[in-house]
């Protein structure tokens, strides 16, 4: 399975910083990817924030980061998240 659906998810996880996404943003996402990342259950998801959901992707979760900037994953009971990205909606 695929752990960052983007190189800009993957790099505002390794660096706190990527190309389009404002730095107060990315700090607060990376925060997020990590958390999400050491998580083992919905329990610890819920824990973190909110858990939100999109009528047009529904696989597909977020977890609010700041306005109408979220961290995207897809979640598999075996491998935890995956394809995580950080996106504008």
């Amino acid at each position: 399975m695929q752990r960052f659906i983007n190189t800009r998810a993957e790099q505002v996880h390794q660096f706190g910083f990527a190309s389009g996404v404002p730095k107060y943003i990315a700090r607060t996402a990376q925060r997020l990817m990590r958390l999400l990342i050491a998580a083992r259950g919905w329990q610890d998801i819920r824990m973190v924030s909110r858990i939100c959901r999109w009528a047009n992707r529904p696989v597909s979760y977020g977890l609010p980061v700041h306005g109408k900037w979220f961290v995207t994953f897809e979640w598999n009971e075996d491998y935890g998240a995956a394809k995580i990205g950080i996106e504008r909606r």
